[in-house]
């Protein structure tokens, strides 16, 4: 079996990714049921196209925040003014993109306020998981797998080391289907028969190598002479290819991206859940937060109510009816 050099290429390409790609997504709900929301950033990007109502991110007082597993500091924010909807964040992956949905209703004693965050499962991937990792893989990797009882050190050790070198190749691949898709509509059918033809062999050439994101699919070419033909048509839309590369790649990479939605309702301190992509890489997830504001009028106004009507009965009682 052949030894990785290194911990594991996609894990570090995706906690690199999201150690630069951190974000807290605050929304503020007020007792008249408007809606105020703050994104934080680590860096002077943002992950959503503002809409109107949002204004320019800018710089704010630095702050740490617990992304469960270790802190980061928020230095920039894009403030958007209370309104009576969700204000609209629109991004270009699942975990960026929630379908959001707040519900206020009056119910006499208080009033019982609903958030929900649900998100669509990351299927748009260069190449399935499923094609590298089982079912029980793919839930260990995306952490809704628990260790069965009785499992050892050793036990866990070679679980992970399987799944481990599976990723390897799972991410090797993807980077080679992006360039792949990305050459394909320039070549002739001639060609696109002959790189149909090796796409196994140089997919199995950038799998093999120590870094994949240095790998070219010229490189990937260069031990098969029917794909000689391959210099001239990537060096003819050099740049229309790599654009479309640079795009898909980044796209991908954002899978170890992190946002932090943060919740505060009346009656609800806070509530708060994290979402990225690998965790989305099994499937779809639903997140729900109900809080209740009471009423302390209401109760004084029916307790009121029902001393007067007990005193009333009490009365007539009293003479009979």
């Amino acid at each position: 079996m052949k030894t990785y050099r290194f911990v594991s290429i996609a894990l570090l390409a995706f906690m690199a990714s999201a150690c630069q790609s951190h974000y807290l997504v605050d929304t503020h709900v007020d007792q008249v049921g408007r809606i105020s929301r703050t994104v934080y950033s680590t860096d002077s990007t943002l992950f959503f196209r503002p809409a109107a109502g949002w204004h320019p991110l800018q710089r704010t007082e630095p702050f740490a925040v617990d992304f469960y597993d270790h802190f980061d500091t928020m230095r920039y924010a894009a403030v958007c003014n209370p309104q009576a909807a969700i204000p609209a964040i629109v991004g270009s992956t699942p975990s960026q993109r929630p379908v959001e949905r707040f519900v206020s209703r009056f119910l006499w004693f208080f009033t019982r306020y609903d958030y929900t965050l649900s998100f669509e499962a990351w299927d748009d991937l260069p190449v399935p998981l499923a094609d590298y990792l089982t079912d029980e893989q793919v839930a260990i990797y995306t952490g809704s797998f628990q260790i069965p009882d009785g499992w050892n050190g050793y036990d866990v050790y070679c679980m992970l080391d399987s799944i481990n070198s599976r990723v390897n190749r799972w991410f090797s691949a993807c980077c080679f289907q992006i360039r792949y898709e990305a050459v394909m509509p320039y070549a002739d059918s001639a060609q696109r028969a002959l790189l149909q033809r090796y796409h196994d062999n140089m997919r199995d050439m950038m799998i093999d190598s120590d870094d994949p994101m240095e790998w070219t699919l010229l490189r990937c070419a260069e031990p098969f002479p029917p794909l000689g033909f391959l210099a001239s048509l990537t060096a003819a839309h050099s740049d229309a290819i790599d654009s479309v590369v640079a795009a898909r790649m980044e796209h991908f990479m954002s899978i170890g991206q992190r946002i932090l939605y943060r919740i505060e309702m009346p009656g609800m301190p806070e509530g708060s859940t994290m979402v990225d992509g690998t965790r989305l890489l099994a499937g779809g997830t639903t997140v729900h937060f109900r809080s209740y504001r009471h009423h302390w009028w209401a109760w004084a106004i029916t307790a009121l109510l029902a001393g007067a009507g007990a005193y009333v009965l009490a009365r007539r009682w009293r003479k009979g009816f």
